[in-house]
């Protein structure tokens, strides 16, 4: 069995998605695959590749050490790769699994990778509303001033949906 949020399926689950007509897709943040994972990762990318070339990019986007910590930039680059597939699509990610300690600075990074990937934004409810209220307030402002940055606002020049003025 194959990592059911790496790099791989997140992709192919959020294409499907917009082949079945969504306008609005939330899916997982790719994850590095673990290692006991990653010879089945491999082997199902190398048999894929054997009828669709394009197929063995993903293991090449995947860290060969899985301690390997991935720069922003590698971040971008993955969700971006998930995000490029579905052009007519708004996409929002997941904030993950439950953080054990204050997530504000993880989900602030997240939000700024996910953002200048070209998302639409995160759900983080779980992260910030398992905090106590007053830091929740705080780490979902945050959030919110990360999206609102000047840099990641669309300048829309035609109306997206039949009837929005």
């Amino acid at each position: 069995m194959t990592q059911a949020d790496s790099l791989y399926w997140v992709d192919y689950a959020v294409t499907l998605a917009e082949a079945l007509g969504a306008d609005l897709i939330k899916t997982k943040f790719p994850a590095i695959v673990k290692p006991g994972n990653r010879r089945a990762y491999d082997a199902m990318l190398e048999s894929l590749a054997k009828k669709n070339a394009d197929a063995i990019r993903y293991k090449y986007l995947e860290p060969r050490d899985p301690k390997t910590q991935l720069t922003e930039e590698q971040h971008i680059l993955r969700a971006q790769h998930v995000i490029d597939g579905v052009p007519g699509t708004f996409v929002i990610f997941s904030g993950g699994p439950k953080r054990k300690t204050d997530p504000t600075e993880d989900l602030i990074s997240q939000t700024r990778i996910i953002m200048r990937a070209g998302a639409e934004g995160g759900i983080y409810g779980r992260n910030i509303w398992g905090l106590p209220t007053d830091r929740a307030l705080e780490a979902m402002k945050a959030v919110i001033g990360e999206i609102k940055r000047p840099e990641f606002q669309r300048q829309l020049t035609q109306p997206r949906f039949a009837g929005y003025k």
